[in-house]
């Protein structure tokens, strides 16, 4: 005997009572971070979520890390690390800031002669204060001598001298590293013309430089011409640098 069949209504509905029952629910990719079941809901809804945003570990010497984790639609971009400083203590050679623990390396130059203008090349030390024997400013034509005393007195922007130098780094009298002599008081060499009349002087000569001179020239106004004068006063010495 046969078994009865069923109505073929009742094929199809228990399978339909089994999917009401037991809805699908699709998970999104769990990468282990904090992230948990407010994000899965998220991505339930319909939405994805980025990458973590990355932290950067900063280490001696060098930059941080870059930021981990690529944003999805919709999500937050990984950030990128912190430069790290490195362990050189101020005063101390670097070539970098990040070397140095102020984060500072600043180019100093070898002072022999201590007049505060070194020459050479530059060299980096940690911080912003010249170690003992270098100074922040270049340019000195006469550094390293034999007589160091007169060394100091030559650098950019050394006042006049009564005195030569003598051949200390075959200098007499550029006392100022200008490639010129510069004298005073400067010698007469005119008048302006007419109206002016105003004297003009130049530089004396180097072979002039630390002689005395006694007497002064003027210019005036005389009718339609200038006119020079010349009175004396005590003797002084020209001064060059």
């Amino acid at each position: 005997m046969k078994p009865p069949r069923l109505p073929p209504l009742l094929w199809v509905f228990p399978l339909a009572i089994t999917t009401l029952a037991c809805p699908t629910r699709t998970i999104p990719f769990d990468d282990g971070g904090p992230h948990t079941d407010a994000i899965n809901d998220l991505a339930d809804s319909g939405g994805s979520f980025g990458g973590a945003a990355g932290v950067g570990t900063a280490t001696t010497g060098t930059g941080g890390a870059a930021g981990f984790g690529a944003a999805g639609a919709g999500g937050i971009a990984g950030v990128g690390g912190v430069a790290g400083t490195g362990s050189v203590r101020d005063g101390q050679p670097c070539s970098l800031a990040n070397d140095c623990t102020s984060g500072t390396c600043t180019p100093f130059y070898v002072d022999i002669d201590g007049d505060g203008y070194g020459a050479g090349q530059a060299m980096g030390f940690c911080g912003t204060t010249p170690p003992i024997g270098y100074s922040a400013q270049s340019g000195d034509c006469c550094d390293s001598a034999s007589n160091l005393a007169i060394a100091k007195l030559i650098h950019p922007g050394a006042d006049f001298q009564t005195t030569s130098a003598g051949g200390v780094c075959n200098i007499t009298w550029d006392y100022d590293c200008s490639g010129a002599v510069e004298s005073n008081p400067q010698n007469f060499v005119g008048c302006a013309p007419y109206p002016a009349c105003t004297a003009m002087f130049a530089d004396f000569s180097e072979s002039a430089c630390g002689t005395p001179i006694d007497s002064a020239k003027f210019c005036a106004v005389a009718g339609p011409s200038c006119t020079t004068s010349g009175t004396g006063h005590p003797a002084v010495p020209i001064r060059c640098k």
